[in-house]
């Protein structure tokens, strides 16, 4: 009788406990997370375990199609997984989306979802933000207030609305909730990283995730958000053909942005860029110029530049002309002086083919496999690198580029770790822009390293070489001669590009 007793004492307990768990709200943020790392770990042990158990031998005849099933099968693993999740999971895909350079392309191909399909909530759940930030329900804030979303990102969603003085603008909501899911969820992902390193020790992604407890923070932050934007409007405000959409600081707070609502094409919709009389070259040329501006001269870089991040419109000025109208400013990287210089460096002698130089800014940057880098920044095997940066790939140089980094994942993402935290970010805004760039269909037409090329040495020209003596990049790289063979290089580059969009040169 005491045990019946006891039994059921202890299930009244548990279900007073079970009801505090689902009825407040702390319950329920610690049940949503208990779920969303039980079901990560799940998920993350199904994942090692395949690859630990059913990863093919090399001398397998199937090799190929087995290597490549396995990926597939596991980046749609992860796929659900980090949209059942949401949050900072569908960010962490985002970012692996983008990482081209080192996982495997089905991989990447199976979470490109992640940038764009992302879950939205109901308005009235998103209601609680304008309290919080703004003191008021959204009826009293705008006259008009669009409740289905038109876009939606892994950390908020859009809405079309009216000021109450008749302005459109774009309302930018966080999820609610998602700052406090914030350090429990970085927390879990940073666990299963180190369980996966313990398990395989060449994989380091630690980095990763340091990125992700740096980023995330300031990324939840609107207000920082609205002071990117503001900034890098402020660097381009006398360029006419890129922009960014002014904040409304009155209707804008931690978790709400207000925006002018700025209509325009994203980058890689080709319909609607002949629609508005616009040729693909004219608008990869644009992007290429802004970003290599944002790089090499202003040291600033918006670091997240897929396609529903850039938009296209007609210049206001001349609508002949296109402007790139530049969204989402929540991820940016200050690039500081000695590191843009050297990249500079980096970048200049990748493209004249000059070894010591890459060797000597390699090792300044931390990174002893100079060939294995410089073939990750050019996706082209080093020694071929020089003659042939842009281009159709010849079959020697798809066979040569798979003996490369064939079986070199680890050495890869061991070099990710190595590299200067200001770098990892310009990785995925390159591999970024060179996928729109893909997408454009302009391969025989725009060599985007001409482009970067001249960037990179107006940011030379325009530095005081003394005052980078100590940064290792000096001597016969700064000299007079060095400066005039690149300069002349790029003109005949130049000239040769010119020729080539009117005639039949590498077509077919």
């Amino acid at each position: 009788m005491y045990r019946q007793r006891r039994l059921l004492a202890s299930a009244g307990i548990a279900s007073l406990g079970l009801g505090y768990l689902t009825l407040t709200d702390s319950g329920r943020w610690y049940t949503s997370g208990v779920i969303r790392s039980t079901r990560t770990l799940a998920v993350g042990a199904a994942v090692v375990a395949d690859y630990k158990f059913n990863y093919p031998d090399r001398e397998d005849p199937d090799f190929e199609s087995r290597r490549s099933a396995i990926h597939k099968r596991n980046g749609l693993r992860m796929l659900r997984l980090f949209e059942a999740n949401g949050g900072v999971y569908l960010k962490t895909g985002q970012h692996f989306a983008s990482m081209g350079q080192v996982l495997p392309k089905e991989i990447v191909q199976s979470l490109r979802p992640c940038q764009d399909q992302c879950p939205t909530v109901s308005l009235e759940e998103a209601q609680s933000n304008f309290m919080k930030d703004l003191g008021m329900p959204i009826q009293a804030l705008y006259s008009e207030f669009e409740e289905k979303p038109f876009a939606a990102a892994s950390l908020a969603q859009v809405h079309r609305a009216t000021t109450m003085d008749g302005q459109k603008v774009a309302v930018k909501i966080q999820f609610p909730g998602l700052a406090e899911r914030c350090s429990w969820d970085t927390t879990t992902v940073d666990l299963l990283s180190r369980v996966v390193m313990k398990i395989f020790p060449d994989f380091e992604f630690k980095w990763l995730v340091d990125e992700m407890k740096k980023n995330l923070p300031e990324e939840l932050n609107f207000l920082h958000e609205a002071r990117n934007c503001n900034r890098t409007g402020s660097l381009f405000a006398s360029h006419q053909d890129v922009t960014t959409p002014r904040v409304l600081d009155h209707l804008s707070g931690r978790r709400v942005l207000t925006m002018e609502f700025i209509d325009g094409c994203r980058v890689d919709d080709l319909q609607r860029l002949q629609n508005y009389g616009f040729k693909p070259d004219q608008v990869a040329k644009l992007l290429t110029r802004c970003f290599s501006q944002q790089i090499f001269e202003f040291g600033w870089v918006h670091c997240d530049p897929h396609p529903g991040n850039l938009l296209v419109r007609p210049c206001p000025d001349d609508p002949k002309k296109p402007q790139l109208v530049l969204l989402d400013h929540g991820l940016y990287r200050h690039l500081e002086q000695d590191f843009r210089i050297e990249y500079c460096f980096l970048w200049r002698g990748l493209i004249l083919g000059q070894r010591d130089v890459v060797e000597k800014c390699c090792q300044n940057l931390g990174v002893q496999n100079s060939w294995l880098l410089a073939t990750m920044m050019t996706h082209r095997p080093w020694h071929l690198a020089p003659k042939n940066l842009e281009g159709e790939w010849t079959e020697e140089e798809k066979k040569e580029m798979f003996r490369a980094v064939h079986g070199m994942t680890a050495e890869m993402t061991q070099i990710l770790a190595s590299i200067p935290p200001q770098m990892l970010l310009l990785f995925k805004c390159n591999d970024l822009l060179r996928a729109v760039i893909r997408d454009l269909h302009v391969k025989h037409i725009v060599n985007p390293y001409l482009i970067m090329a001249q960037h990179c040495q107006t940011a030379l020209d325009q530095h005081n070489m003394q005052a980078i003596h100590g940064t290792g990049a000096t001597g016969k790289e700064n000299s007079a001669w060095s400066r005039f063979r690149f300069h002349a290089m790029l003109f005949v580059w130049s000239l040769f590009n010119s020729a080539r969009s009117w005639l039949p040169i590498g077509a077919g």
